[in-house]
């Protein structure tokens, strides 16, 4: 990122400085704590379940939590937290931590395995669009999204490694994006094995391969089919079959109406039922009090989601325009705000690749709407969380939202000025 204003940069790069001082005392105390409260615990749980042969989803009390985790000085336990809500490859995942270390050494692990994977996120970003690295670096690791993925330690963090070597792939040779050669075959292969490992982690990256299909590369659609299929197979060899069935029929279902109505959900399911209600909670007061509205609108919302990302893809695609394929790849990515019911504040690292690709392509839109919404993103879930009746809850689904708008109006525009 090339700024001609020199004190601008000083004060942003002061300005991360501060921040990044506060993050570095935070993840220190995260990793040395004693409060059980992240999703790495129900994780390494759950992996010495399927170690045990038992079930990975037993309701656990307080006495078996010190006994799996091995913590002398437990404090504040939350039972409600450590009810494994996850789907069962992400047992699997974590089997191999789980038999080799203990669980402060995997928090360690895996927040030493969370900086490697952003830094090599940041760096493939970086050698493609030709950003400061240093730059980017202080502002990423000063932002609130990098402090709660260190916090919660989420599985989130390999689905963004994930996406991220799938746009790796994609994207190392722009002007030859669709070809028929060797390689070609090889990177489609890969690219659905990976979609097909983060679809298996959490459902809503499968949209993703919406974005292939458009191109009609049935390549990337047979190795994700193939991969899942396999993927199930190697579940099942491990976790037993009644807790696949009791996840997809039940654990799932109490993990929507649980969490959705959370004041840190930034889907736009969250900016829905805030203002026409939710079923499942009593204790939510909505705008307006239509509960049987929010699904209804939710999937209506998804629908047009993906009407307007495909007629831009179709478009793109026609005139192959491959130069510009990366801000359709980052349309997709902000989508999964629209899809997915559940995403906390760790998810807007999701956000990293296309805010990148944006910044890239600014000559294609108003760039200082851009800063404003980039900067207010970074204060506003900074600075504040907000809690259930506030009115800043709005706010951060229009920033999003917004956000996903100037994709829209930069490929408009990316595509008039290439015809």
């Amino acid at each position: 990122m090339k700024y001609n204003n020199k004190i601008f940069q000083t004060i942003l790069l002061a300005t991360c400085i501060f921040f990044i001082t506060i993050n570095a005392r935070n993840i220190i105390a995260y990793v040395n704590t004693n409060v059980i409260t992240d999703d790495l615990s129900q994780d390494y749980i759950s992996s010495l379940q399927v170690l045990r042969k038992k079930s990975i989803y037993n309701i656990l009390k307080d006495n078996d939590v010190i006994d799996y985790l091995n913590i002398n000085g437990y404090k504040k336990p939350f039972s409600e937290i450590l009810n494994n809500y996850h789907p069962p490859i992400v047992s699997i995942i974590y089997t191999p931590l789980s038999y080799l270390f203990s669980y402060k050494t995997s928090v360690f692990i895996i927040s030493l395995l969370i900086f490697l994977s952003i830094f090599f996120i940041i760096n493939v970003l970086c050698n493609k669009y030709k950003f400061n690295k240093l730059l980017v670096f202080a502002i990423y690791l000063s932002s609130s999204p990098f402090l709660y993925l260190i916090q919660w330690r989420n599985i989130d963090w390999i689905i963004l490694l994930l996406i991220s070597l799938i746009f790796y792939l994609e994207f190392k040779n722009t002007d030859n994006l669709v070809t028929n050669d060797g390689k070609s075959y090889k990177k489609d292969l890969s690219i659905g094995i990976l979609l097909a490992l983060a679809t298996q982690i959490k459902v809503f990256p499968i949209i993703l391969l919406c974005y292939f299909l458009i191109q009609k590369r049935t390549k990337v659609f047979i190795s994700f089919i193939v991969s899942n299929i396999l993927l199930f197979i190697l579940t099942t060899q491990f976790v037993q079959f009644q807790d696949i069935l009791l996840y997809y029929n039940q654990i799932a279902q109490e993990d929507l109406q649980i969490f959705a109505c959370g004041p840190g959900n930034l889907s736009i399911l969250h900016l829905i039922l805030t203002i026409f209600g939710w079923k499942y909670n009593k204790f939510l007061i909505p705008v307006f009090n239509l509960p049987f509205l929010t699904m209804p609108l939710f999937f209506l919302t998804q629908l047009s989601i993906i009407f307007i990302n495909s007629y831009f893809c179709l478009k793109i695609t026609r005139v192959k325009c491959f130069k510009i394929y990366d801000l359709l790849f980052s349309l997709w990515l902000v989508s999964f705000f629209f899809f997915s019911p559940i995403l906390w504040d760790y998810s807007l690292n999701y956000l990293l690749i296309p805010l990148c690709i944006l910044f890239y392509r600014r000559q294609y839109l108003n760039f200082n709407l851009l800063k404003i919404t980039v900067i207010s993103l970074y204060l506003i879930f900074h600075l504040y969380r907000p809690t259930t009746q506030s009115n800043l809850l709005y706010v951060r689904h229009l920033i999003i939202i917004l956000l996903y708008l100037q994709n829209i109006f930069c490929i408009k525009n990316a595509l008039l000025k290439n015809k």
